[in-house]
């Protein structure tokens, strides 16, 4: 059996699990203070964070109570936002049951079909684009790529969220990278590459919530600041308050404004979303001291 601290060092060690094992250090230290059995049930949280054979998975929840194994395989578990309910503050932009606010990118009807609660890309019937705009934002989307395994590189559960229709998070099934580049999933396409692969397997659901500020623009209507965004990905940060150096991807050349609306891309593969909202960012705080 393998014991917690076992399974710290088989994570730390991996360069594939060290992200992930340093960004709940501190919930690890906490357990250890608290006990054996909290280090135990740290170790197995550490271990898991990762892909890993199933066989190994078991033996590491042998040493767990059945409680502890309940916790993990709820979807709520911490840092899971999958089907996480919308505020009451929030913009629904999809339903769930049509594509009411949404068109094709010259106006028309999208060609998208929506069905049990899901957003079906269709291909070759182009992007389709929510009609509110977002200036400051806050996003939540689920999405799922395609089995693909004979299709490699960019033709593999292609897609791409446009933040303001400009900015494109790639979707695409990168869950076989060791290291993802500036093309794969989470990437500000062509920009940024995303921090870790924090991708699951095709057909999986997943999770992208973001923060994004706009790029504010001068009284020459003149971008005084680049747009910045910060991006979890599975509940793990894959983009940390990166600044994005224009529009990107097919968005290239396209003017910049200070809000516009969300598109979600054809690329030609059946990846489907779901539970799609934002909420809206006040553009700074208080530059008071006191409160108000």
């Amino acid at each position: 059996m393998y014991d917690s601290e076992r399974l710290l060092a088989l994570t730390t060690r991996s360069p594939d699990c060290q992200p992930r094992a340093y960004a709940i250090a501190g919930f690890h230290d906490f357990c250890l203070r608290k006990s054996a059995l909290c280090a135990k049930a740290c170790g197995i949280i550490l271990y898991r964070s990762r892909h890993i054979e199933s066989d190994t998975f078991s033996l590491a929840l042998g040493n767990a109570p059945e409680i502890l194994i309940q916790l993990l395989n709820r979807k709520d578990f911490p840092m899971d936002t999958l089907q996480l309910a919308a505020p009451a503050n929030a913009f629904i932009l999809f339903n769930g049951r049509d594509l009411s606010n949404w068109t094709a990118r010259d106006g028309g009807e999208p060609g998208w079909a929506v069905e049990d609660g899901i957003l079906h890309v269709a291909p070759r019937t182009g992007d389709i684009i929510h009609t509110e705009p977002l200036t400051d934002f806050y996003l939540h989307l689920e999405f799922r790529c395609p089995d693909m395994p004979e299709a490699t590189g960019q033709a593999k559960g292609n897609s791409g969220v446009f933040l303001q229709g400009l900015y494109e998070i790639q979707v695409l099934d990168s869950s076989h990278v060791n290291v993802p580049g500036t093309g794969d999933c989470g990437a500000f396409y062509l920009q940024s590459a995303p921090l870790v692969n924090a991708c699951r397997p095709a057909m999986a659901w997943q999770t992208y919530d973001i923060c994004f500020r706009a790029p504010p623009l001068d009284d020459s209507g003149d971008v005084s600041e680049l747009a910045r965004a910060t991006v979890l990905q599975n509940g793990i940060v894959i983009q940390n308050n990166v600044e994005i150096a224009g529009p990107t991807g097919s968005a290239s050349g396209m003017t910049v404004e200070t809000s516009g609306p969300l598109r979600l891309q054809d690329h030609g593969d059946r990846v489907a979303y779901r539970n799609i909202w934002a909420v809206p960012l006040p553009t700074k705080g208080s530059d008071t001291y006191e409160p108000r």
